[in-house]
């Protein structure tokens, strides 16, 4: 195997597993509520320009499974709004973590 294919099933296997779920499971709708969500201790020190993206539940086959918090780039000019469950209509939907204007 070429050190070229070796690169590029590392690089699959690392965008499937390493990337936040939310990135690649953003329309998912469950008739179970997610879980209480779980008590994280935030680092007391944020690297320069990082921001704390909470944990969340995510819905992963037939059962709910926790996403660990972790830091992200921040933006001076945008808040970010963390990975959340809203219910409709007795179905939970699953909204993906998302950067928004400050108003």
């Amino acid at each position: 195997m070429s050190i070229r294919n070796i690169l590029a099933m590392a690089l699959l296997i690392y965008s499937t597993t390493a990337m936040p779920l939310s990135a690649q499971d953003s329309d998912i709708e469950v008739t179970i509520a997610p879980p209480p969500p779980q008590v994280e201790e935030i680092p007391s020190e944020a690297p320069p320009g990082q921001i704390w993206s909470k944990g969340y539940w995510m819905w992963k086959g037939n059962s709910y499974v926790w996403v660990a918090g972790h830091w992200i780039e921040g933006h001076a000019d945008r808040e970010w709004v963390s990975e959340h469950w809203v219910e409709r209509d007795g179905r939970w939907h699953f909204v993906p973590g998302a950067w928004q204007d400050h108003r």
